[in-house]
């Protein structure tokens, strides 16, 4: 049912220019970045893809056992990508409830390689926007986000490294 609805939103977002993202998120019904390709893919229009939300692969990954290997899931997402959201992250949570706390931190903290997960995009040509995921992140703004930030322009620093 849901197909052929999106295919009217795409179709509309496309006449005025602009595209619809997917949003894989825990439970809900497009759970996973399977999920989204899947439907993205019996979609089939170039205004409709998706966002690959760090935390909720990591929940659906520990939580569903759902999720393949990542670059598998990578180069599926690619044709269909517009966004990418990245953290710093653990990468399991000790349980369910507190899930995001583990999922979602400043970037630059936990023990997930933030860096090596952007690479996998950029390394596969994603030249879209990144975006922080902040969620529930307990410490003050200004602070989260300054961190953040040096973590970012370190990151930066070395990919020009990498190149």
């Amino acid at each position: 049912m849901a197909i052929p609805v999106l295919r009217a939103i795409a179709d509309a977002a496309h006449e005025h220019g602009v595209r619809v993202m997917l949003y894989p998120h825990m439970d809900y019904w497009v759970e996973s970045v399977d999920d989204a390709v899947r439907v993205a893919g019996l979609v089939n229009r170039r205004s409709l893809g998706l966002a690959f939300n760090l935390p909720h692969y990591l929940a659906h990954r520990q939580f569903r056992g759902g999720e393949r290997p990542f670059e598998a899931l990578v180069d599926e997402a690619m044709p269909f990508l517009f966004a990418v959201s990245v953290n710093g992250a653990d990468p399991r949570a000790e349980s369910a409830r507190d899930r995001w706390k583990s999922f979602i931190q400043p970037l630059g903290e936990g023990r997930f390689d933030s860096y090596a997960y952007l690479r996998a995009f950029v390394d596969r040509g994603f030249t879209g926007p990144i975006g922080l995921q902040c969620y529930g992140i307990a410490q003050p703004t200004e602070t989260h986000l300054r961190k953040s930030m040096e973590t970012w322009r370190t990151y930066q620093r070395r990919a020009a490294r990498d190149r």
